[in-house]
């Protein structure tokens, strides 16, 4: 295990309930995926920056067990003044203020993958409150559901499901809280409007909108230079 990993692992794990920042994005009332059928892709593990909406963040992929990550967020401060899909992992770096950064966690998600057709998704389960959504912790549950691209080493395109999709209608009982022996059905319900529709841009939020969500993987370097 290298110094990277050793690093990464002494993070404290305590699941902070503490709100996300894309608290105000669509999410769904379902999962994709089953956490129990998934393995977790030793391509996504390590610490990312994130740049969204022209503020950059930090996330920690860090395997949970053999088929789940423990995702944890760390708001960093900064911005960039282009559009996410044309930085470089430089420029994503220099956006980075390391005097704003506490350490303190922002957000804290359970995360798989799931395979729906050829496309890759990436499952976030929320871990405390969002603003914006009635819930108290404890009670309820909704997700973040991320189809991934890939854009070679260490750079990652994510669009996010749209829960407002049209086709997400049809689905009885999408939009109430059921209990857990009915979310399988719902949960398969989703899949098959979402593998149908796969190539559909009005699946995605911001599918062809330029400060979609972009990450880069953090070398050993600028890690230990945070």
């Amino acid at each position: 295990m290298n110094k990277f990993y050793r690093r990464l692992g002494g993070v404290a794990l305590a699941l902070i309930m503490i709100p996300a920042f894309i608290g105000l994005l669509a999410c769904m009332p379902v999962p994709i995926g089953d956490p129990e059928r998934s393995r977790i892709d030793d391509d996504l593990t390590g610490v990312w920056v994130g740049a969204f909406d022209e503020e950059v963040n930090l996330f920690f992929y860090e395997p949970y067990d053999k088929r789940t990550w423990l995702v944890r967020q760390f708001e960093v401060g900064g911005s960039y003044d282009k559009p996410a899909t044309e930085l470089s992992y430089e420029e994503a770096i220099a956006a980075v203020d390391t005097e704003d950064f506490d350490g303190e966690e922002f957000a804290v998600y359970k995360a798989w993958r799931t395979k729906l057709g050829k496309q890759w998704f990436v499952v976030w389960e929320v871990m405390g409150e969002v603003p914006g959504y009635e819930l108290t912790v404890g009670e309820g549950k909704f997700w973040y559901v991320w189809r991934i691209e890939k854009l070679g080493a260490g750079r990652i395109r994510m669009y996010m499901v749209n829960s407002d999709y049209d086709g997400f209608e049809d689905i009885e009982g999408f939009d109430s809280d059921d209990e857990d022996r009915n979310l399988k059905k719902l949960r398969r319900a989703a899949e098959k409007v979402i593998k149908r529709n796969i190539d559909d841009p009005d699946l995605y939020e911001y599918y062809e909108d330029d400060d979609s969500f972009v990450m880069f993987r953090l070398t050993d370097e600028d890690f230990d230079g945070l």
